[in-house]
């Protein structure tokens, strides 16, 4: 769905409690990553439980990856999430990810970048 500029953007709209995601598998040899990509969100309210609200980006299948949570009206800001594979291949889940009890929230999908850092 194009986010309200008309840019192509992956949407996400929250019911009274939402958990949903946008996702991708890649394959990813030994080394440094950066995942980003720029997010918005309207009126996105926080779950009344948990500790993670809102949109961010987030990587599975290696620890400690998420980025910062967009709540509220944001306007477009870019969103990274720094991580490292240590073994010669790993299966990872790039996730576009959204918890919230209201709102909205995008993701542009010209934006999307998965780059390798040195």
């Amino acid at each position: 769905m194009p986010a309200a500029d008309g840019s192509g953007a992956l949407h996400l709209l929250a019911g009274p409690t939402t958990s949903a995601s946008w996702r991708a598998k890649v394959i990813l040899s030994t080394g440094r990553y950066r995942f980003s990509a720029e997010a918005r969100t309207a009126r996105t309210q926080k779950l009344p439980f948990g500790k993670n609200h809102g949109a961010t980006l987030e990587v599975a299948g290696v620890r400690g990856t998420r980025g910062a949570w967009l709540t509220g009206d944001t306007p477009w800001i870019p969103l990274q999430v720094d991580f490292e594979v240590s073994e010669p291949e790993a299966e990872v889940e790039l996730i576009c990810a959204f918890r919230a009890s209201a709102g909205e929230a995008w993701f542009r999908t010209d934006s999307l970048r998965l780059e390798q850092r040195p």
